[in-house]
């Protein structure tokens, strides 16, 4: 059964300028995801489309980001969550 879920990032976390965020829609979902930093400032939407059921993968690159701890935010118009990042250079 799918069901709306956000996964931890991976290629390690703590990453290294490029990590993979990946996530699963239950149903064709209008998606947004963002990054945030600690203030909760919106640093840049990383997708905002509309994406079909399954599974997805987007490879987040960070090279222009300083070292530190970021939040990403996945949200449609049924599920919202976030999840925590370490970026170390």
């Amino acid at each position: 059964m799918i069901t709306f879920c956000l996964e931890i990032n991976y290629f390690s976390n703590p990453f290294n300028s490029n990590t993979i965020i990946e996530f699963e829609l239950a149903v064709i979902s209008n998606v947004k995801l963002e990054l945030y930093d600690v203030l909760g400032r919106k640093l840049r939407t990383i997708i905002s489309n509309e994406l079909q059921a399954g599974r997805h993968q987007f490879r987040f690159d960070a090279a222009d980001l300083p070292s530190g701890i970021y939040f990403y935010v996945l949200s449609t118009n049924k599920f919202i969550e976030s999840k925590k990042m370490m970026l170390i250079k």
